[in-house]
């Protein structure tokens, strides 16, 4: 990572050096080669204003955000409870954060986001998601849990690894098939391994989350961080997620142009 960073930094310098950056607007999740951009240019230009946006919603544990680069001038979020994580527990300071609705996802419904089993980009567990997941059916009361699609993650479509435990999990369910009603409303999903963006997103949606991870120390949702998710643990490596109050862990609009609407307005204002 160090090399790559350094990399980059040289092709910033040949590119820029003669160059007089007023503002610079990046995707930011605390990698270190974002930092390595960050510092080149400041290096460069120190008057350059570095905006910062956080482009995916949030996941359980965001030490990798951890606040400890004051070259940022600001970091952009989608949510209220987002700004909030990043002053109690990451040490952001309240005026380097701004909270704008996303300018990557625009407002959908709740069939986008209910009724599927998301399988994640990595299978790290492949026998013990499955054992889990035997588990939570077997102590689901009958009919009480709406019928599932399967959503592989879009970059593995192709995975043969993927298509297996997919193929795994159709079984499962077939088998249990007494514990699903198609009579149900598709108001809750299944999520395996790290609570990525799309957990949140599905939350805001008004939708139950049942939570198979990998890793229980790091990978689960802890409401003493998350005050508006509700979590509780259902049977041994199995927990449920209901949001208390939507529109606080994630802003989206259904507004189109909010690149010009939301966050230029920003870097006008500095």
């Amino acid at each position: 990572m160090y090399v790559y960073t350094q990399e980059i930094r040289n092709i910033l310098y040949l590119l820029f050096q003669d160059i007089k950056i007023e503002n610079l607007i990046l995707n930011y999740e605390g990698i270190p080669f974002q930092h390595g951009i960050i510092k080149e240019v400041k290096k460069i230009n120190y008057k350059t204003k570095v905006f910062c946006y956080l482009h995916c919603a949030g996941w359980p544990l965001q030490l990798d955000l951890i606040y400890r680069l004051n070259l940022i001038d600001k970091l952009i979020v989608s949510g209220k409870d987002q700004k909030n994580i990043l002053k109690k527990f990451l040490n952001w300071p309240s005026k380097k954060i701004s909270v704008i609705p996303s300018l990557r996802f625009q407002k959908s419904s709740i069939k986008d986001y209910g009724g599927f089993i998301f399988v994640p980009y990595e299978i790290t567990s492949f026998k013990k998601y499955l054992n889990r997941f035997d588990i939570f059916l077997n102590t689901v009361a009958n009919r009480s849990i709406n019928n599932f699609k399967l959503r592989i993650h879009p970059l593995n479509k192709d995975s043969n690894k993927h298509k297996e435990f997919a193929d795994e999990l159709k079984k499962k369910i077939k088998f249990h098939k007494e514990k699903f009603s198609k009579k149900l409303k598709k108001n809750c999903s299944v999520i395996f391994g790290s609570a990525t963006g799309v957990s949140i997103q599905t939350l805001e949606y008004g939708v139950k989350i049942y939570h198979i991870p990998d890793n229980e120390n790091i990978d689960v949702f802890s409401d003493k961080i998350w005050p508006n998710i509700n979590v509780k643990k259902n049977i041994t490596g199995v927990y449920e997620y209901c949001v208390k109050k939507r529109g606080q862990m994630f802003k989206e609009t259904s507004s189109k142009n909010n690149f010009e609407k939301y966050l230029l307005p920003l870097t006008s204002a500095h």
